[in-house]
């Protein structure tokens, strides 16, 4: 009976100026050719819904139809469709919207067949309640959500009815942890609550403070001396063995190469003897200029990339000069 019901409904409703104008919101008059979509997708949708295995390709094709043109008709057959799919609540608040259709247009068969799957369905409901608390409720900027669907602050704590099947219940707030807890609805006249709890969001720990920066290495004071007499050393050297390079050239040109030639009368040792001192002080001020300056250049990288007081270290370097060989003398613990 119902379904015959549900099939005259389109007579009824077929013309759109012979209805009232419903008083809530509806979609403005199609074109010819939107309504003729409409219709084909209506039709479609009917014959799709006659077979279980076609059930929700029959529901999503009279959506469209609906999507087209807002027809009483056309809503009484979703609601019977979601309804077939166990869409409870979703058929049931259809239902109550193509009632209104029918009473706007006066149309009693399709009055009494939504009337009686509205009630029918009301037994059936199921229900879930979000409960807030109250310190919860004054937190600033909370929002409760159902599926990703805001719920009004007035319907926190009351039963609303939902679909069977999975459903998702979320609340946010500032300065809080989200908050989120699954349900699975039963198929008929299951009621199900959740209170919401938020909890203060943990402070993330400060961050390690940033790692001292490294100590300012100060060059040993010693260093300076040290190769200021270097540099000194190499001065030395470089004057003694001009003076070496003369007596050894006087000695080429007045005795010959071989020095064995000398004129009578002159006083070869003399010039001999300066030539190998000198000489001398040329290779002890040269080595010792050189000693020094490498240890001061060795302070100073040590000083800059180890923790090592090179001043501290019990070492002494002392020139080595003689007449025949030169160099430095070590003294000390290293």
């Amino acid at each position: 009976m119902v379904m015959a019901m549900l099939l005259t409904t389109q007579a009824a409703y077929a013309d759109e100026e012979a209805r009232p104008a419903k008083p809530k919101k509806r979609a403005e008059k199609v074109d010819a050719e939107t309504a003729a979509k409409a219709e084909e997708a209506f039709h479609a949708g009917r014959k799709l819904m006659t077979k279980k295995s076609t059930l929700d390709e029959a529901c999503a094709t009279l959506e469209r139809s609906f999507d087209l043109q807002e027809r009483g008709d056309t809503l009484l057959n979703l609601a019977e469709c979601h309804r077939r799919q166990g869409k409870t609540a979703t058929a049931y608040r259809e239902f109550e919207e193509a009632l209104d259709y029918a009473l706007s247009a006066d149309f009693k068969e399709a009055i009494e067949a939504a009337f009686v799957l509205h009630a029918e369905l009301e037994a059936k409901l199921s229900t879930v309640s979000v409960k807030v608390a109250a310190p919860v409720a004054k937190l600033p900027k909370l929002v409760v959500s159902i599926d990703g669907k805001p719920i009004a602050k007035k319907d926190w704590g009351q039963p609303m009815a939902q679909d069977p099947g999975p459903h998702t219940i979320t609340a946010t707030a500032t300065a809080h942890e989200p908050f989120r807890e699954d349900i699975v609805l039963g198929a008929e006249s299951d009621a199900q609550s959740v209170v919401v709890e938020l909890k203060p969001s943990r402070k993330p720990d400060p961050p390690p403070p940033p790692p001292p920066p490294p100590p300012e290495r100060e060059i040993p004071s010693w260093v300076w001396p040290v190769g200021g007499a270097g540099i000194a050393a190499l001065g030395a050297s470089v004057a003694t063995g001009l003076i070496a390079r003369n007596a050894g050239n006087e000695l080429d040109d007045i005795c010959g190469a071989e020095r064995l030639e000398c004129p009578s009368g002159y006083n070869f040792g003399t010039t001999r003897r300066r030539e190998l001192v000198t000489f001398g002080l040329f290779a002890g001020f040269g080595v010792a200029g050189i000693g020094l300056i490498g240890t001061a250049a060795g302070g100073i990288i040590l000083s800059q990339f180890t923790d090592l007081d090179v001043g501290k270290l019990p070492v002494t370097v002392t020139p080595l000069v003689a007449s025949d060989t030169g160099g430095l003398l070590f003294t000390g613990a290293f």
